[in-house]
């Protein structure tokens, strides 16, 4: 299939807001997805590889102050992603961890973003059996976001290959929220593809997915008794209209935008398109208002609702 024959992603005007785009949206089970695995990479002139160096040093000390440590390692990037007849179509290249914390939050995203990696990394929404929605506070020791509530996910890594050797973003499912919810990969099924999210402030780009366990609340509350799970703890939300709306909104400021993304579309699919369209119009209010502060005030609102996330979630 040529490249004319594709369809460009277009921006899905009914969820446009000022945390997050949604610039494919559908559902897709791995028979409909077709991914291309060129193996290419980015060249970048030696000023812009110097900048990414000096960034990338920024960035390890950050972490390395809070407790976490970054490592260089191979990354796959996504070189672009197209949709014809309900089928979605995947172009990926490779690149290094490096390059993706070193242009992050730069001007490199504006003024060149060829020069950008498109880090290939997806983001996933756990249902339990009997009707939670399982979310994650990230802990101190990440990278992005510290502290900050989000879905699971994690990069597309070159190991996370199907029985013919091919990258397959539903291995990545499958052991992301196996590692960070503390629950066998036996019990994670039904994973389907929702589309992509990108983050309107730092232009990253996410695979969504949602998918099912067969373990209730409280059974993954005891398996994950006594265990070390490096990315957070787990947050078990009712997957009702009011306790996902309050999810979303109360915590819009500091709710990572693929998160928010995911858990907007769920509830689209859910409760249906009146609650929808309440959601997007006031995270488009909420948005602006928060688009008029300053750094520091919106620091200060950002750690205020850090603190009564903490609250909330020890009350759980």
């Amino acid at each position: 299939m040529s490249e004319a024959e594709l369809t460009e992603p277009t921006k899905n005007s009914e969820v446009v807001n000022p945390f997050f785009e949604i610039p494919i949206e559908g559902s897709f089970p791995k028979e409909k997805i077709t991914i291309q695995d060129t193996q290419e990479t980015i060249e970048r002139p030696n000023e812009v590889q110097e900048k990414i160096e000096e960034n990338w040093l920024k960035r390890r000390h950050e972490v390395d102050q809070r407790g976490g440590k970054l490592i260089d390692r191979p990354k796959v990037i996504l070189i672009d992603t197209q949709i014809k007849d309900d089928k979605l179509y995947i172009k990926l290249g490779r690149g290094h961890y490096k390059d993706f914390v070193g242009t992050y939050g730069t001007e490199l995203h504006d003024t060149n973003p060829e020069l950008v990696p498109r880090n290939f990394s997806i983001s996933a929404l756990l249902e339990t059996a009997d009707g939670y929605i399982v979310l994650l506070k990230r802990s101190q020791r990440v990278f992005q976001y510290p502290s900050w509530i989000s879905t699971f996910g994690g990069s597309v890594e070159p190991e996370d290959v199907d029985d013919k050797g091919s990258i397959d973003p539903f291995k990545t499912v499958s052991r992301e929220v196996s590692e960070e919810a503390g629950i066998s990969p036996e019990s994670i099924n039904d994973i389907q593809c929702l589309g992509f999210t990108r983050d309107i402030h730092t232009k990253v780009e996410d695979m969504m997915f949602q998918a099912k366990t067969s373990l209730t609340k409280d059974e993954i509350e005891k398996q994950q008794q006594n265990q070390h799970l490096e990315e957070g703890e787990c947050v078990l939300v009712l997957a009702n209209p009011d306790e996902i709306r309050k999810k979303v909104l109360e915590f819009s400021k500091i709710f990572v935008s693929d998160g928010a993304a995911i858990l907007t579309l769920y509830g689209r699919r859910k409760f249906g398109k009146e609650w929808f369209s309440f959601i997007i119009d006031r995270l488009k209010r909420r948005g602006n208002v928060y688009a008029s502060l300053t750094e520091q005030q919106r620091k200060i609102i950002e750690q205020r609702l850090i603190e009564k996330l903490g609250r909330v979630t020890s009350s759980i």
